[in-house]
């Protein structure tokens, strides 16, 4: 998955400096003052995603979606199926976020540009006529009729 993650404000950037100027470590996880998850609340969470359900014609729009990426005559690498697979996998995690048992179109089309835009090239041609990763998604994603 790639998000697009602008640089801090000053403020913040000014408090990062300070603290590891000031002996700050990432390799301290105490410092980092983090809570361990207790093992039954890994396993729900586990059995809560194993729960949610993709009906075959989500799986179809998924599948349309990654394939039209190898058509496009803007792309010279399309996504893989792995990458598909991954957004059964963050679609999921979307659904459960939504307190829902089932995966919806619109989870889809929420997280598709942060998972495909670092698995798909653009041609020479396209990237001349200023197209991105995440134009050439949009694009593909208006093509693929939306199951109902």
């Amino acid at each position: 998955m790639k998000i697009i993650v602008g640089y801090p404000s000053r403020h913040y950037e000014l408090e990062v400096l300070k603290k590891f100027n000031d002996g700050f470590s990432t390799d301290n996880f105490e410092e980092l003052n983090l809570i361990s998850l207790e093992d039954n609340v890994v396993k729900a969470a586990v059995d809560e995603y194993k729960s949610i359900r993709i009906e075959d014609s989500v799986l179809e729009y998924i599948y349309n979606i990654v394939a039209e990426t190898r058509k496009s005559e803007q792309l010279i690498l399309g996504a893989s199926t792995r990458a598909a697979v991954q957004i059964i996998n963050i679609a999921k995690i979307s659904a459960a976020f939504e307190s829902r048992n089932y995966v919806v179109p619109d989870d889809i089309k929420w997280l598709i540009k942060p998972l495909l835009r670092h698995r798909i090239v653009l041609n020479s041609d396209a990237e001349i006529d200023g197209y991105t990763a995440d134009s050439i998604i949009d694009k593909i994603v208006q093509k693929i009729s939306v199951p109902r």
